[in-house]
């Protein structure tokens, strides 16, 4: 849910990770990696990382209408 709030303010790839929602659940970069791995295996998002660059999005909790909202 951390991840989704900084979706929905805006917030983009690696920023997600590091937004103040994240912080508060008080593991490293790498354990929250995982958990979002884990996540995405069980049908909750869809996560994928190139190098640096990370997509996520959150197909069974965003509806596409929200996503164009969400997108400015």
């Amino acid at each position: 849910m951390a991840l989704v709030l900084g979706y929905v303010i805006g917030l983009r790839g690696r920023a997600l990770f590091t937004s103040e929602w994240t912080r508060t659940l008080d593991v490293s970069y790498s354990e929250l990696n995982q958990l979002v791995q884990s996540a995405n295996r069980a049908g909750l998002l869809n996560y994928r990382q190139v190098g640096d660059v990370i997509e996520l999005q959150f197909p069974t909790l965003i509806r596409p209408y929200e996503e164009t909202l969400c997108h400015g």
